[in-house]
Parts: structure tokens; sequence; C-alpha cells
């Protein structure tokens, strides 16, 4: 599991961002969790079995959402 905190420029939690951040990475075949007190932490929780290539998928979505 990993899990990635968003924040504002004032270093305040950004609720905000996470959700347009899921919402796209969901539109783009990759499952984030919404996470921690605020719902400013993005939870991603690959399966064992996880091919490199799946992941670098993963990843390269991410990269672009946010």
């Amino acid at each position: 599991m990993w899990g990635l905190e968003l924040q504002d420029a004032a270093g305040a939690p950004d609720r905000q961002r996470a959700g347009r951040v899921v919402v796209e990475a969901l539109r783009r075949g990759i499952i984030l969790l919404p996470a921690g007190a605020h719902g400013n932490v993005l939870e991603l929780v690959p399966p064992y079995t996880i091919t490199e290539e799946q992941l670098q998928f993963a990843l390269d979505v991410l990269r672009a959402v946010l």
C-alpha cells in the first residue's frame, strides 16, 4: 500500500485536488482510494501479482493526473 498526501501551496490539506485526481485516475483505469483525516491522501493498493508493465501504467496515469 502506498499513500500520497496532497497539500495546497500554503501546506494545508488539499481535499478538492485529491478528489479530482481520484476521479480522473478512475476514468483512465486506475483505482485510487481517498484516505486520511482530511481526505487529502491518495491510497494505491496494487496486488502482489502486479506485473512491471501494469505498475508502470499505474505510475504513468498517476503522474499524468497529478
